[in-house]
């Protein structure tokens, strides 16, 4: 699957304040008993995130290994994402997209 670098430097990004959790690992299909880790053996958070635009706001989760995520994400703070990649795929003859990010910093 590729991935597609995303530049949200012109973007506000707030934390929606719902807690990150553990990314269910899954294979073909199936769910797992262990949770998703990277290329790094790290354990991946799923955080959710309001992305602003002029043309309003819309909600994404992207997930970030664990360790690179602030431990108190206040609710709509605003945020800075590092390394933020997409990588659209297929599932059930639609097309989706997951969000990914190496780091989520607080923006003071």
């Amino acid at each position: 699957m590729r991935s597609i670098p995303v530049d949200v430097s012109g973007l506000k990004v707030i934390a929606t304040g719902v807690v990150p959790v553990a990314v269910n690992k899954y294979e073909n299909g199936v769910r797992q008993e262990a949770t998703e880790t990277d290329d790094k053996g790290r354990a991946l958070v799923r955080v959710s995130l309001f992305i602003l635009t002029d043309e309003g706001a819309e909600e994404i989760r992207v997930k970030v290994p664990a360790t690179n995520v602030p431990k108190e994400l206040a609710p709509l703070s605003a945020v800075t994402l590092s390394g933020l990649v997409a990588a659209p795929y297929v599932n059930n003859n639609r097309v989706a997209v997951s969000y990914r990010a190496e780091h989520i910093t607080a923006t003071k």
